[in-house]
């Protein structure tokens, strides 16, 4: 049935997209997602042949060794076949070796850790009950320009991206640990972690001039609360806020390398974009509860919009916690953070919508933009914002309260 459907698609059975071998997954736009899907999809073929052979012996078997009428009362017994046994325990573990080694390339391949200086853009996601907030840490202008290089722009090439970018520097400043923040909540040598953990949990300043730093920093940009420590979330200076009247979009740069830090303010949450084809759990205080909380894609393949949620059952509108991730087109991508930047020559300081809008009202979008209406919609397009009953719910249980009293 499966070669009928391979053939009936009309796909090459060596195309590694087409519907059948995807047996259900979607098509992959990073080349970690690509990695995996070779992965699941080869193992599904592998598994196939086993089931072939498998369902072949025991079929065999019923047809040619079933019982007749001039078979004796009880069959020819046959035991203790020593070379038979040894390979029917080799063959079984052969096989899980390697689906084993494949794994692990896999693994290692989609967790690796990339050198800060080699990513273009780090966003910041923090998820919440039952929303999300991204912020963008920072961007790096050569990475974008040598990304520019392989085509990925609407108008002009990596000279004019180079040129675009002149007098742009966006980074959100943070104290610089001796610890990389890429690999935030990793390996941290003792002495670090607890001069870390002193200067958030302890009112007052510690000794360490480090933590000193990091806790008045902490201070000033209103990242701790009475009662509840919420030190390890970032507060970037670009930052996109999802509410319920309006889905939440991530703005990326197509084929660049992009790093995500993931954090949750209450519950543990996960993101999750289908066409990723993995999932990230979100953790509050990633450090306390020893969890990587990183990870980095070398690049979306093409401009588009895709859909994501949290695949962690977080509560009562658990369900209703979507996202979306926008690739845009590199030179189309610093205009938008231009137009966000607070700190950019004529800074206009728009919100998302506003920046797309303005994008597509820009006479050097303008064709591109009539073209490909999902990458420049203001809103999301793959998700609807959801019914705020909870909200409503609370409303009417603050009237009650109110009558009453």
């Amino acid at each position: 049935m499966g070669l009928a459907a391979l053939a009936l698609s009309g796909c090459s059975i060596t195309d590694i997209n087409n519907p059948v071998l995807r047996a259900g997954w979607p098509e992959g736009i990073t080349p970690q997602a690509t990695r995996m899907q070779h992965l699941w999809t080869w193992s599904i073929v592998a598994a196939m042949l086993v089931g072939i052979i498998v369902w072949g012996l025991v079929f065999w078997t019923m047809l040619f060794h079933r019982k007749r009428k001039s078979s004796p009362e009880f069959p020819r017994q046959t035991q203790y076949n020593v070379p038979l046994e040894l390979v029917y325990t080799a063959i079984p573990f052969v096989g899980i070796a390697v689906l084993f080694f494949f794994t692990v390339q896999t693994q290692n391949f989609v967790d690796k850790d990339h050198d800060p200086d080699t990513v273009g853009v780090h966003v910041d996601v923090t998820a919440k009950k039952w929303n999300w907030t991204f912020g963008y840490r920072n961007v790096n202008n050569h990475v974008l320009v040598e990304s520019a290089a392989d085509g990925a722009v609407v108008n002009g090439d990596a000279d004019s991206v180079k040129a675009q970018l002149d007098g742009f520097d966006y980074t959100t400043p943070y104290v610089d640990w001796d610890f990389d923040p890429f690999t935030w909540g990793v390996d941290v040598p003792a002495d670090e972690a607890e001069a870390y953990e002193d200067a958030r949990g302890n009112p007052r300043l510690p000794e360490n001039e480090t933590a000193k730093a990091e806790l008045q920093q902490e201070v000033e940009r209103g990242r701790t609360k009475a009662g509840e420590n919420l030190s390890y979330l970032w507060s970037d200076d670009i930052e996109t806020v999802g509410t319920t009247e309006e889905i939440p979009v991530l703005v990326l740069p197509a084929n660049t390398p992009v790093s995500f830090t993931l954090a949750s303010v209450d519950v543990i949450h996960a993101f999750w974009v289908p066409q990723f084809l993995f999932k990230r759990d979100v953790f509050p205080d990633p450090v306390r509860n020893q969890s990587k909380n990183t990870f980095t894609i070398d690049e979306i393949y093409e401009p588009g919009a895709f859909v994501g949620r949290c695949a962690e059952l977080c509560g009562t509108y658990h369900a209703m916690m979507n996202f979306e991730v926008r690739a845009l087109p590199i030179d189309m991508y610093i205009d938008y953070m231009k137009l966000r930047d607070p700190e950019a020559d004529d800074a206009q300081e728009l919100s998302h919508s506003a920046a797309m809008e303005a994008l597509a009202e820009d006479s050097k979008y303008t064709e591109y933009c009539e073209a490909n209406e999902d990458v420049c919609a203001p809103l999301a397009v793959k998700t609807e914002p959801f019914e705020a009953r909870y909200l409503q719910q609370a409303d009417s249980a603050d009237l009650v309260t109110a009558s009453q009293n």
